[in-house]
């Protein structure tokens, strides 16, 4: 800690003065008479290389489809920063609405596939197009247009002197012209996969899965020669003596028998097939050997299970995919990091100020390792006679079922918020309920529903003084399952009539119970 007489000095801004580089010259050449552009030094595949590889082998297309196609069907939320104002809303509605709508012409999910890409190809190149919003909520606000994917293979990432990032430039074909276009950091969204640990030129797995399929092209082309030959064996002849003529004569003979397949021999005469001492199985082990880095280098071992070259159990196995599937989390981590920094908090800021809130992306996991726990709580609690959970905890606990089992479990759509509100009033709080004499009532009393369930009114003391007088009739499993989850049944009144609304999902009755909630502990 700085003493009183000894203040730290605040630290100036060094930014325009940075002294460091962040190229690796081992690895990295910056060109400054073109653009600034990074250029790998080392003898990497290209794009095109990787590309090729994908759409010529059956194990590079499967690695690579195992990598996109989880990052395809992820789902993901936006998160309100503090202060908001609007600024969550629109942000989700900019990146879910439609074309039609006034949305971009690429879909969100589309655009985070194409992310992916990068897993195989280093890099993936945006563009921001922007457009002014025509109708609607949000008239004269600015969006996304689309977020144009740009071929990896005719891009190349731009530096400045200190080695960070700069934009991009694409070389390619529009129309009938070949141009240049220059992208500066504000127009451009790159993401940079293993950004961490390889800069601006990025790293893949697929460089190591490459190096395999050279050596598979290999072993495959002598295997293949290896089944010619079993196929077409090689011939060899034998005469008694050392005349050549006769050699020839018989070489002559063998040719017509590959022709015809009638051939006469002399007793001084021989022919026979000479066939090789390896077999199929020698070439397979190579080629599932290879079949295997080639996994390894991307965490898909367990892809390989059940194949004939398959190695390790298949209780290993749930390890190995659980591994693979959080390797995908910090990928999609780092996407997460690329479209909150440079995407939302654009929309944020050109519409709602240099102060705006900055709203957050948030993908849902892809292997939900609690969703087991999750289904047997729900299942206890609808099984027991007296679940002892507040509503808030009923309500959260309902929306990760529905989320799991693809489900609408809302037992109050059918009510308004204002009407919710209502119904929260009626409901003690945590605090409220701990100081009630219900709560030292055993296993009379219902926390969730109110109802009391030995019908005496009575509590305190922890025992129940009255039996009950007669048992209540039998009912069916639907309506034993709306006992336990509707918290209103003590206020519904049966003459009421209301119009059915449109179902509604938890998101704001959620909120209103953490409001209700915060009121109560005051």
């Amino acid at each position: 800690m700085p003493t009183e007489d000894k203040k730290l000095d605040k630290p100036t801004n060094s930014r325009k003065y940075e002294v460091g580089t962040a190229l690796d010259f081992n690895r990295q050449y910056r060109d400054p008479a073109n653009y600034g552009e990074i250029l790998g030094l080392e003898d990497k595949p290209s794009v095109i290389d990787i590309w090729n590889m994908i759409g010529n082998d059956a194990q590079a297309h499967q690695l690579f489809t195992a990598l996109k196609l989880p990052l395809k069907s992820v789902n993901f939320d936006i998160l309100a920063g503090e202060g908001d104002s609007g600024e969550r809303d629109f942000v989700e509605w900019a990146l879910n609405a439609t074309a039609r709508q006034g949305g971009m012409t690429t879909p969100m999910r589309t655009v985070i596939a194409q992310m992916g890409n990068a897993l195989a190809f280093r890099i993936a190149p945006f563009e921001k197009v922007w457009h002014a919003i025509e109708r609607g909520k949000y008239k004269g606000y600015h969006t996304l247009h689309k977020l144009g994917y740009r071929p990896p293979s005719t891009c190349t990432i731009r530096a400045d002197d200190n080695g960070s990032f700069n934009g991009f430039v694409q070389r390619a074909y529009k129309g009938n012209n070949y141009k240049t276009v220059s992208l500066s950091p504000q127009r451009s969204l790159v993401y940079i996969h293993n950004f961490d640990s390889a800069g601006l030129t990025g790293m893949t797995a697929f460089d190591t899965v490459y190096k395999n399929y050279l050596n598979k092209l290999k072993v495959s082309f002598f295997y293949y020669a290896f089944l010619e030959n079993v196929a077409f064996p090689r011939t060899l002849v034998k005469v008694a003596g050392d005349d050549p003529e006769e050699l020839q004569a018989l070489l002559d003979k063998a040719r017509m028998l590959a022709s015809q397949g009638i051939l006469g021999l002399y007793d001084t005469e021989n022919i026979e097939s000479y066939e090789s001492q390896r077999n199929t199985r020698d070439y397979q082990s190579a080629l599932e050997y290879l079949d295997w880095q080639m996994a390894k280098a991307v965490l898909g071992q367990f892809l390989d299970l059940g194949t004939s070259g398959e190695r390790g159990s298949y209780a290993l196995s749930k390890d190995k995919s659980s591994f693979f599937y959080n390797a995908l989390e910090a990928v999609l981590g780092d996407i997460t990091e690329a479209i909150n920094n440079y995407v939302i908090a654009d929309l944020a800021q050109y519409n709602f100020g240099m102060n705006a809130a900055f709203p957050r992306m948030r993908f849902k996991p892809l292997n939900d390792e609690t969703a087991d726990a999750v289904l047997e709580t729900y299942r206890q609690i609808i099984m027991a006679n007296t679940p002892n959970v507040t509503p808030t905890f009923m309500l959260q606990l309902m929306k990760r079922v529905e989320e799991i089992l693809g489900l609408e479990l809302d037992p109050l759509a059918e009510y308004s918020d204002m009407e919710y509100w209502e119904i929260l009033r009626t409901i003690p709080t945590a605090r409220e309920h701990l100081l009630s004499r219900e709560s030292r009532a055993g296993a009379g009393q219902n926390p969730t529903t109110g109802q009391d369930r030995n019908e005496n009114n009575e509590g305190g003391g922890g025992t129940v003084t009255e039996k009950r007088t007669q048992a209540p009739a039998a009912k069916s499993a639907q309506e034993q399952m709306s006992d336990e989850l509707s918290i209103i049944n003590q206020m519904r009144a049966p003459e009421t009539q209301r119009k059915p609304r449109r179902r509604r999902r938890f998101d704001r009755r959620l909120e209103l119970s953490d409001e209700f909630s915060d009121l109560g502990d005051d």
